[in-house]
């Protein structure tokens, strides 16, 4: 993926790690609730502003709360609209990016989430955050398409068929996680030899992009796996829904595609 490999190369030009999987950001949802709460998966996904008033009406219909905690909001939307070339603190010319409007409205945004008391204040991997996935206290989850494996294999295995991939509000597109395979400078020649090996076999193969992905939903950073078969196959955990679009390949670092499962591929 031309975005995911750009983040491993140096301003040099030298590549210091390899893709293996991206986080497509996705918004995932619980059907059940929604539907309990009078809205639909539009109401959610028109604009950031009504995805926060529609957890004012989960609220008070189902007594659920909207998100786990109001920084994964926040963490979600300054990951949103990076310019080519900018990192998610600094642009291309070490300027800070912290004072700019995509930080001022992360942060506005997500403390609108704490003032209407929409989040449970829990932290991510704690064991309340998988308590409030089990018992249904969380009505959606905004994180990297990942997410949806580690819900189906450990999190909240008995919820399956109770959950829904959308894109992110407003049309956005980010990304939220990833994983780069490097060798350490230091060690033996031998054991880089063997580490090479490795990382060629997680990331260049085909065969074993996919494997990764329908084991644990890690999103294939090899373009060449992208025209299978299995990305228009239903997801069982998430009800008939689509994994990916066909051809689903970003012409550009900068520009991404939609796919059909609404996992999308994000532009950083």
């Amino acid at each position: 993926m031309p975005y995911a490999l750009a983040q491993a190369t140096s301003r040099k030009g030298r590549i210091v790690a390899v893709p293996s999987d991206i986080g497509p950001g996705t918004m995932l949802y619980r059907q059940d609730i929604l539907s309990k709460a009078g809205l639909t998966e539009a109401d959610l996904t028109a604009t950031w502003e009504g995805y926060v008033q529609s957890g004012v009406q989960i609220k008070a219909r189902t007594g659920a709360y909207l998100m786990a905690h109001a920084r994964d909001l926040k963490d979600i939307l300054i990951r949103v609209g990076i310019a080519q070339g900018d990192g998610l603190y600094f642009d291309a010319n070490n300027k800070v990016l912290v004072n700019s409007p995509r930080f001022v409205r992360a942060f506005e945004l997500a403390r609108k989430v704490r003032q209407n008391k929409l989040d449970a204040r829990v932290g991510t991997w704690s064991n309340e955050w998988s308590e409030g996935f089990k018992r249904g206290s969380l009505a959606t989850q905004i994180s990297g398409a990942w997410l949806a494996g580690h819900l189906n294999n450990w999190l909240a295995p008995a919820t399956k068929g109770l959950w829904r991939a959308a894109p992110l509000p407003q049309g956005a597109f980010a990304a939220y996680g990833g994983t780069f395979f490097a060798i350490a400078r230091g060690a033996p020649a031998a054991n880089k030899a063997l580490a090479w090996d490795l990382i060629q076999h997680l990331t260049l193969q085909r065969d074993q992009q996919l494997a990764a992905f329908k084991a644990h939903d890690a999103f294939p950073a090899l373009t060449e796996a992208l025209n299978d078969p299995f990305f228009e196959e239903p997801l069982p955990f998430l009800v008939a829904r689509r994994r990916a679009c066909s051809g689903a390949t970003p012409p550009s670092a900068s520009q991404p595609s939609a796919c059909t499962s609404k996992m999308l591929l994000p532009t950083k």
